[in-house]
């Protein structure tokens, strides 16, 4: 699956999950659906971290430098949106 298919269904499945308040990483951002390798959803959830698509999702590394994903009701910022609706971004 390309880069752009697995961003895409990640802005999906936290846009889905909105205001629902029970976003799980492991079920809503499942790697057999989307994938990828766990390590590519944490690059890639950086990415739209940083580039301000989403938030309410932050990435942390603990002290035996394993990653981990803490989301408290992640959702999508305007631009996040905008990005989603845009057709030739699948």
């Amino acid at each position: 699956m390309s880069e752009r298919n697995s961003v895409y269904k990640i802005l999906k499945a936290i846009d889905a999950s909105s205001g629902r308040g029970d976003f799980d990483v492991e079920r809503d951002l499942d790697l057999d659906k989307l994938k990828i390798s766990e390590y590519r959803r944490e690059l890639i959830i950086e990415s739209l971290v940083d580039f301000g698509y989403i938030e309410g999702i932050t990435i942390s590394t603990d002290m035996y430098r394993d990653s981990l994903i803490k989301a408290e009701e992640p959702r999508l910022t305007s631009a996040g949106m905008e990005c989603l609706k845009n057709s030739s971004f699948r």
